[in-house]
């Protein structure tokens, strides 16, 4: 009765929590389902090889990706939450990192366009699969979360991956099809572009004009190390992929990509809780509240994987057919970075960015990324660089993160039974 009492004072206090908590979960689950259940029709339908090489053209475009967004995923989503009720400071806010994601995305569309008189690659590939990055200039993820207004996230974005969906299937048909996969997420993106520009202007009646250049530079100083830390974390995620493709091929790249992705559907969860907390920590900076869900995320993540884990044949076998089973063996290393992950992120984005330890943060991911790459060096040196070997260093590396984003918080007295400032 009285476990029933707390759960209900809880509910009761956190309504719109738990509503952030449920479109956001709703809208991870669709994101993630919808290449899980396209990867068996592609790799049936293009191969095994063309597959590869639109996987790692994806892992190419991600660093894009990381420029684009410029760590505005977490300082915008901080300033919006704490000035939400101040429609001139949103508008300005709004201005200017619309402007900076623009800029950026032009001056990457400079460089491609000159690095193809130098390269010989799959250009329009590669230029389709830029295209899709207009949605992360555009969508303001960021601006929704910040004023929790997560349910016109999920209005837009689950239809847009539905059509996707659809469009995959209908269209795709054999290898000389290969290039109509980015095309649609191309266009799908657009789509939910184009639908939150509408919102954005028509219903939140948000405000753009044009910014000075001063004010800009203000926004991408303060953007700046959280900038820096997801641009190294993407160092030892991203590259995974890119190195498996590079040194191994593009076949065991897809193998590789069918047990991430897999692992990425069991982070939603923990995704999810960080996106939603994310705000009201910000605002609250209750260490308290903070604990608590980081010991619930790590026991459901816990059992999750431990479900996963002992039946990853079958899994394997449904999404990928038998020609896929050698994924086993990587989704079984990459299921130990679920919980891993889970405790830096409380560690580092819930605690140190809340309470302004940026530079501490940024250090540790730094520091990681040194050692991520002094791992794949000494693979290479011995020459024992394997799909399994890449898949532990990852583990490694994420281990370390979490272990010394801890010590950053305990070495700043911030973890401590109900600190609230």
């Amino acid at each position: 009765m009285k476990a029933l009492k707390k759960i209900n004072y809880f509910i009761a206090n956190n309504r719109s929590l738990l509503s952030n908590f449920s479109n956001l979960s709703l809208i991870q689950f669709v994101s993630l389902l919808v290449p899980l259940l396209t990867y068996p029709y592609l790799i049936r339908v293009i191969g095994t090889q063309y597959y590869g090489n639109i996987i790692f053209a994806q892992a190419i475009v991600s660093y894009c990706i990381i420029f684009i967004d410029f760590g505005f995923n977490l300082y915008a989503t901080s300033e919006v939450s704490k000035n939400k009720s101040n429609k001139e400071k949103i508008n300005e806010i709004f201005t200017n990192v619309i402007s900076i994601k623009l800029i950026i995305y032009f001056l990457i569309f400079i460089i491609f366009y000159i690095t193809t008189f130098f390269l010989n690659f799959d250009y329009l590939l590669y230029f389709l699969t830029l295209c899709i990055c207009i949605y992360d200039v555009f969508f303001p993820l960021w601006y929704f979360q910040g004023t929790e207004k997560m349910t016109y996230i999920s209005t837009i974005i689950i239809p847009c991956r539905i059509l996707s969906l659809i469009l995959i299937f209908l269209i795709i048909k054999d290898q000389s099809n290969y290039l109509m996969v980015p095309t649609i997420y191309a266009i799908s993106s657009l789509v939910a572009s184009l639908l939150s520009t509408y919102v954005i202007f028509r219903i939140e009646k948000i405000n753009f004009k044009f910014s000075h250049l001063s004010k800009i530079k203000v926004y991408i100083k303060n953007a700046y190390y959280i900038f820096i830390s997801n641009l190294v974390i993407s160092l030892y995620l991203a590259s995974n992929r890119v190195i498996v493709g590079l040194l191994l091929g593009n076949v065991k790249l897809a193998y590789y990509d069918l047990a991430e992705k897999i692992t990425g559907i069991l982070k939603v969860v923990q995704s999810v809780i960080s996106q939603t907390i994310y705000p009201k920590n910000n605002r609250d900076k209750n260490i308290d509240f903070i604990k608590k869900m980081l010991f619930a995320s790590l026991i459901i993540n816990s059992i999750i994987i431990g479900i996963v884990y002992f039946n990853a044949d079958f899994i394997v076998l449904i999404l990928g057919g038998s020609d896929m089973l050698e994924s086993v063996k990587i989704l079984k290393i990459l299921l130990f970075t679920v919980p891993i992950v889970g405790l830096s992120n409380y560690f580092g984005i819930q605690i140190l960015l809340p309470f302004g330890f940026k530079k501490e943060f940024s250090r540790v991911i730094l520091f990681s990324a040194l050692f991520y790459i002094f791992s794949i060096l000494t693979l290479l040196y011995f020459d024992i660089m394997t799909i399994i070997n890449i898949s532990l260093s990852l583990v490694i590396v994420e281990i370390f993160v979490a272990v010394f984003m801890f010590y950053e918080t305990y070495k700043k007295n911030l973890w401590k039974k109900n600190t609230i400032i």
